[in-house]
């Protein structure tokens, strides 16, 4: 691979309505046509993925299509559990305001939730498996949390920088460049 992109799907039903990501959640209109700008943005920049990659849940898959659709990608969109966002356990589905009151531990303590820890080995392997991909221009069109850990690893960053940093994570439709080196976001 000799250059890698990043990018968050579009926004969700769930987003919109302040819940914490079901697994099947779809995108809102407005997801859609964040996920198209997506593609827009790529093709300003003749950025044209030789290769299409996302997780496989509905909103990267639907976001993926989108941004195909735009670029030309006439090819398979490839679909990994690798980039699948954090599973979030009993707290998928509940309003991010109650999550607080209801596990004041942190994530790690919600019954059935991928632990930091978890999603951090998870992220590398990914990151190693993308680093593997033969393609010359390959984009991931991923979720906000496993993307942020994924971010991490191709800068040697540690993992506790994941969450303490002024980087900040992905907007929805926002695409960056991995690879080569220094990560960048795309400005339209």
């Amino acid at each position: 691979m000799q250059e890698l992109y990043y990018g968050r799907h579009g926004q969700t039903v769930d987003l919109s309505t302040g819940h914490r990501s079901r697994r099947n959640t779809v995108l809102t209109e407005q997801g859609w046509d964040q996920a198209r700008r997506a593609g827009e943005l790529l093709v300003a920049h003749r950025i044209l993925p030789s290769l299409i990659v996302c997780s496989e849940l509905t909103r990267a898959i639907q976001s993926a299509e989108a941004v195909a659709g735009v670029v030309g990608y006439r090819k398979d969109i490839l679909h990994t559990p690798l980039l699948n966002e954090r599973l979030w356990g009993e707290a998928e589905g509940v309003l991010n305001a109650e999550i607080k009151q209801r596990w004041p531990g942190g994530f790690d303590t919600i019954p059935g939730a991928e632990t930091v820890e978890a999603l951090q080995r998870r992220a590398a392997l990914a990151a190693a498996w993308l680093r593997g991909l033969e393609a010359d221009v390959v984009l991931v069109m991923g979720h906000g949390t496993i993307g942020r850990a994924i971010v991490r690893d191709f800068e040697d960053r540690p993992y506790t920088d994941e969450y303490h940093s002024e980087r900040g994570g992905f907007d929805n439709g926002q695409i960056a460049r991995l690879h080569p080196r220094p990560t960048v976001a795309l400005a339209p």
